[in-house]
């Protein structure tokens, strides 16, 4: 399930509240087992959350918190894949500023990495024999699945993408 990363964790916006009623929709019609999303423990502190909405919802339903996959900045240098620090060092402090041509230019370097992090879910989900929900950014929905179909796996794209903001 592809999301604009905000409804994860932002529960001011309107589009977070149907976020979390779609999932718990989703979670209920598709019999999901586990929830696993593109979040670190790092960025819940980093946006001062103690979970996900998407772990709000997990543990509603399944009685289970949802499974974070996304590598933390130590792990991204372990895996080879850039750190916050290594890319603000390579594009300028204003490639943290959306709009801007660092930005793009700098988002656009990152993309050439998601394979590896995108491996890295994988790996953190592999030996779940359950029916998993996945939620990532939107961007990453093609590439996500075409790994997971790749190595075995069934997948079904949900129609519905919260990246409205």
């Amino acid at each position: 399930m592809g999301a604009n990363h905000a409804v994860q964790w932002d529960r001011s916006l309107s589009a977070t509240v149907d976020y979390m009623q779609y999932l718990e929709v989703q979670i209920k019609n598709l019999d999901i087992d586990f929830v696993a999303e593109e979040f670190s423990e790092e960025a819940l502190r980093k946006n001062k959350v103690e979970c996900t909405t998407s772990d709000e919802v997990s543990k509603k339903l399944l009685r289970k918190n949802s499974f974070l996959c996304d590598p933390d900045e130590q792990t991204r240098g372990e895996i080879g894949y850039p750190t916050q620090a290594q890319l603000r060092q390579r594009f300028g402090i204003r490639s943290a500023i959306l709009g801007t041509n660092e930005y793009k230019a700098r988002k656009e370097y990152e993309r050439t990495f998601w394979p590896i992090r995108e491996r890295y879910w994988l790996d953190q989900i592999k030996n779940f024999s359950q029916r998993v929900l996945f939620v990532c950014g939107s961007k990453h929905i093609e590439s996500f699945s075409s790994l997971l179909k790749q190595q075995g796996y069934t997948v079904s794209i949900l129609d519905k993408k919260f990246d409205l903001l």
